[in-house]
């Protein structure tokens, strides 16, 4: 995160602790966020919002509750449930280049 430039705080903890809840990779909160907002540099900070859920129309009272809530419906959610990481991914962004980015991105973390 440090090295893409993130904005601080990162709640790297907050995405970790959800993610391993949700059992989805934290990884996978991460690199959303860094293609949805640049690692939380560009979006409407009255919505505490980097990761564009819902189109980036959600709000939330604060970041750690967007990443508790986005990390949730990952895992559980009725639109995510039972499905692999790449069939989350389409849900969330079914734009084709979306899945490949934050897949990428997913790798680049894992090596």
């Amino acid at each position: 995160m440090r090295r893409k430039g993130f904005v601080e705080p990162n709640n790297l903890a907050e995405i970790i602790q959800s993610a391993s809840r949700a059992s989805i990779p934290p990884s996978m909160i991460v690199c959303i966020e860094f293609v949805e907002s640049s690692g939380g540099k560009h979006f409407d900070a009255e919505t505490n919002n980097p990761l564009g859920w819902k189109n980036g129309k959600a709000s939330f009272p604060s970041i750690p509750a967007a990443i508790r809530h986005v990390s949730e419906q990952l895992g559980s959610g009725h639109d995510y449930a039972g499905k692999t990481l790449e069939e989350k991914l389409r849900v969330y962004n079914p734009r084709p280049y979306y899945l490949v980015k934050v897949m990428g991105c997913m790798s680049q973390i894992a090596q």
